[in-house]
């Protein structure tokens, strides 16, 4: 059977399945080098249904989701906020999430996903993209640095009660 693959706006309709994609991503992306305790306390703070639901209506947030035969296997979020004062690249926009289920990795579904960020930024004049990754994330630095980011930065980011670094990264657009 051919696969479709679909990337659009996630719909908030949608938001009982978004939820669930982004805590299965997240587990599957970070579970082994988290205890279960503050993978547990930051899926329940960051990634509940009242929360996704609430993200999804915010006009300062665009998600796109990836679909597989009419499934949802993958989302990105863009964000509207004020970039941190490192980033010298502006106006930016942060891409502050990109996951994809295990099963759907390597399928060209994140660089689907990417190309829709990088259409919407350059469609509404951003001139930089900017996001954060774990320094120990291996897999997605390189992604990252294959689609033109560069490291500019870091800060910490709460997993619960561990303090982790996370790098920052920019990609300049047009």
């Amino acid at each position: 059977m051919e696969m479709l693959i679909e990337i659009k706006q996630i719909r908030e309709d949608e938001a009982d399945i978004l939820t669930s994609i982004s805590r299965n991503t997240f587990i599957d992306a970070f579970s082994e080098s988290n205890t279960e305790a503050n993978m547990n306390a930051y899926l329940d703070e960051n990634m509940n249904n009242v929360k996704i639901k609430n993200e999804l209506i915010d006009k300062l947030n665009i998600f796109y989701g990836a679909y597989v035969n009419g499934a949802m296997v993958g989302y990105c979020k863009l964000s509207k906020n004020i970039p941190p004062r490192e980033v010298s690249i502006l106006p930016a926009i942060e891409l502050e999430r990109l996951y994809v289920l295990r099963l759907h990795q390597n399928g060209k579904i994140g660089a689907g996903l990417m190309r829709s960020c990088i259409d919407y930024a350059v469609t509404h004049g951003y001139r930089g993209l900017w996001l954060g990754v774990w320094e120990h994330n291996n897999k997605a630095i390189q992604f990252y640095k294959r689609w033109g980011y560069e490291i500019f930065g870091s800060h910490i980011f709460m997993v619960g009660n561990d303090a982790q670094t996370d790098i920052w990264m920019i990609r300049k657009l047009g």
